[in-house]
């Protein structure tokens, strides 16, 4: 019990005396978060706290774990494991650093996450097998790995997006340690316990200098390591333990994060069309600052949410079989209503969402068809009229409402090309005109044809149908058709044998008619 205390106080010790160190360190290297659009603060602050994290375990508690007696017997067979967790969180800590000083790429950061998570996973540190009680189990089998990875990355991206207001990530951290810590003590894992006392006490420290308003902030590197840690030492405890609750408790504690990083992949990737590594502000704490809860107010608000669903989940402990499930299952729906209050867990727009972009993707899919049709028909166009009808069929195919074209002869006169498809403009719900500039043999700069789109509510449309009809014309203008004189053949626009006219094409009845 007293060396709990004095490791707890210790790293607590380290963490006061060391914040404010880091952060002269970060301000000499340039490390410094400026004020953003998406970014709540107003001045610079620093952003290499997370510095303070990795001395404590690889200083404070590494050493304390490495000469105990009785922890060196209670690590003899999670020795490597451990070892392991340790050697990758530091590899994903410099990952991290990387980013806070140069900012590299999201995927970069992606990759070497993963890499370290299988290198977890390769010490037999996996959720493979999960006892309920009672006789209940529950087994991942073949799809060990890759549940595990899924967890390591997921918890470790949860920490990152949830680091947005002064305090929130810390604090979390904090209660998802003691939450780790519990479960050790109740499974034995004293090694696991001593680890999570000695982060409990560096979060402690950090957050008298975290807390509105933050003197600095953890960065990259510090989210990343500590959800890569405790990510980590959750799967640890539960594999040597083999308990459901063992995981359950610490997912429990990261319920907020983890629902809101799952949330915001949809958000990105299903509602907003968008890449998901790409930073924006609709996490759950920026909502709740919407709301207009002052930053103080809405991190509070989380940090009492994510203590109920760990004092609620505790009651798995005491359960056994279904039981157990049943109290997951429930607090893991307190946790989706209370997403869905605060605006964030919207189904309906969800579901209408996933409809619209089947919808895009098979919409996407004929054009490209069609696309691909047409750009066959023009490879083997000899003529300038076969050229016409073949534009004619694609304009159909794209459903256009009209194209126009003007060409000079040779000899001066001109003529008007027409087509007109089934849909006439005034029946579009919109319309989108567009001039595009045709590649020619001849001086005087490039033809212009100039076509109506019909966009059916979507502009979207429309413009995808023009980038796909401007591919044509950029691979098959009338430039590229052979030349009459070489063949021997007599083009309209290039012999001039034509009086000033009008061509018509009329698609309405479904053919093409000649006027």
């Amino acid at each position: 019990m007293m060396a709990g205390v004095s490791l707890y106080l210790a790293a607590l010790l380290v963490a006061l005396l060391g914040t404010p160190v880091t952060a002269r360190i970060a301000r000499a290297a340039g490390a410094i978060d400026m004020p953003g659009a998406r970014k709540v603060h107003r001045a610079p602050v620093p952003r290499i706290g997370g510095l303070v994290f990795i001395v404590v375990a690889f200083a404070v508690a590494t050493p304390i774990i490495a000469y105990s007696p009785s922890l060196q017997r209670a690590l003899a067979p999670i020795q490597k494991p451990v070892a392991t967790m340790l050697v990758a969180s530091g590899v994903v800590f410099l990952l991290g650093l990387m980013d806070d000083l140069w900012d590299i790429s999201a995927k970069l950061k992606f990759v070497g996450l993963v890499g370290a998570a299988l290198a977890v996973c390769s010490t037999g540190a996996r959720i493979e097998s999960l006892s309920l009680g009672g006789g209940w189990s529950i087994s991942t089998g073949m799809f060990a790995w890759s549940i595990t990875v899924l967890w390591i990355v997921g918890v470790t991206v949860s920490m990152n997006f949830i680091d947005g207001l002064d305090g929130l990530a810390a604090g979390v951290a904090a209660i998802a340690c003691g939450a780790i810590l519990v479960v050790s003590i109740w499974t034995g894992q004293t090694v696991m316990a001593a680890l999570m006392l000695a982060l409990l006490g560096a979060l402690t420290g950090f957050l008298m200098y975290n807390f509105n308003p933050a003197g600095i902030f953890m960065g990259d590197c510090g989210s990343m390591f500590l959800g890569f840690i405790i990510a980590s030492s959750a799967i640890v405890v539960s594999s040597a333990s083999g308990s459901f609750a063992a995981l359950a408790l610490p997912a429990l504690a990261l319920g907020a994060p983890l629902v809101d990083t799952l949330l915001t992949f949809i958000r990105r990737g299903v509602l907003e069309r968008r890449s998901i590594f790409r930073a924006e502000r609709g996490h759950i704490h920026h909502r709740l600052v919407d709301l207009g809860l002052s930053q103080r107010q809405a991190v509070l608000l989380l940090y009492a949410i994510t203590i109920a669903a760990v004092g609620l989940g505790s009651f798995m402990m005491v359960t056994h079989g279904i039981n157990t499930v049943l109290v997951f299952a429930n607090v893991v729906l307190l946790l989706l209503l209370i997403f869905r209050g605060v605006g964030s867990l919207r189904l309906r727009t969800m579901v209408a969402a996933v409809q619209r972009n089947h919808h895009i993707h098979q919409r996407h899919g004929l054009k490209r068809r069609n696309f691909e049709d047409v750009q066959l028909m023009l490879r083997v166009a000899a003529r300038f009229d076969a050229w016409w009808d073949d534009l004619c069929e694609a304009a159909r195919r794209m459903d256009f409402a009209r194209m126009t074209m003007r060409v000079v002869n040779r000899d001066g006169a001109t003529r008007t090309l027409r087509w007109r498809g089934r849909r006439r403009p005034e029946s579009a719900e919109m319309l989108l005109t567009v001039a595009i500039p045709v590649r020619q043999r001849r001086r005087g700069g490039p033809l212009r044809i100039e076509v109506d789109l019909v966009g059916d509510g979507s502009l979207e449309s429309a413009g995808e149908s023009l980038v796909y009809f401007s591919r044509l014309l950029d691979e098959h203008s009338v430039a590229d058709l052979p030349n009459p004189v070489n063949r021997g053949n007599a083009d309209p626009t290039i012999a001039g044998e034509d009086t000033s006219a009008t061509v018509d094409h009329d698609d309405s009845a479904g053919e093409n008619d000649r006027s």
